[in-house]
């Protein structure tokens, strides 16, 4: 039998700061910044690496994902606050922050988010791999697995970013998703006694 393989977060990670009713929400996305320039630097200063090889400027690409994600945030009660940078030590759990990113808008979407709903999206990596994006208290109702012609059109957006050439986010077998497998739309249990049984 084949020895297990850990695969480690980074070599970076953005980790997205979000609020919804209260609730503060983290997103956290494995990147890779195409080297670091010396002394002070913010996010405009950086380039992430994109699935095929190019770079793309931090700050747009942080913009972007925003954009992807307020359609399927509730207007009335969700933001999108602030991104952090946090740079990994080589296969390790060990993360140095780098720097922040103020964002602050609101979703854009007048569907009632769902509390303690978690959403799901599965995808297969070019290594073979499994990688998943989690997004809490969406606007996605709670119900069965669904393949992709089922999902709403922001929902589609998003998983046509991440399989598109122009995607920075990886998985963490260092590769790139390539297939999408399904959306999960359920609840999690533990943001459920957050908000409920605190």
């Amino acid at each position: 039998m084949p020895a297990s393989v850990t695969n480690y977060p980074g070599p970076d990670e953005l980790r997205l700061v979000y609020t919804v009713a209260g609730l503060t929400h983290f997103q956290r996305l494995n990147c890779q910044v195409n080297g670091y320039p010396g002394g002070a630097f913010t996010m405009a200063d950086l380039n992430f690496l994109t699935k095929v090889g190019g770079t793309v400027q931090a700050d747009t690409a942080i913009d972007a994902w925003v954009d992807l994600l307020k359609a399927i945030l509730n207007s009335a009660n969700s933001t999108l606050d602030y991104a952090e940078l946090w740079h990994y030590e080589f296969e390790s759990f060990i993360a140095a922050f780098q720097c922040n990113y103020p964002i602050s808008v609101a979703g854009t979407s007048g569907t009632s988010n769902v509390a303690a709903g978690q959403m799901i999206l599965t995808f297969r990596t070019t290594e073979g791999g499994k990688m998943r994006l989690d997004f809490m208290e969406t606007i996605t109702a709670i119900g069965v697995s669904l393949q992709y012609s089922a999902l709403s059109a922001a929902q589609k957006a998003i998983v046509d970013f991440v399989l598109s050439n122009d995607n920075w986010i990886m998985a963490r077998d260092t590769s790139y998703p390539n297939t999408f497998h399904q959306m999960h739309p359920g609840q999690n249990e533990a943001l459920f006694k957050a908000r409920y049984r605190a």
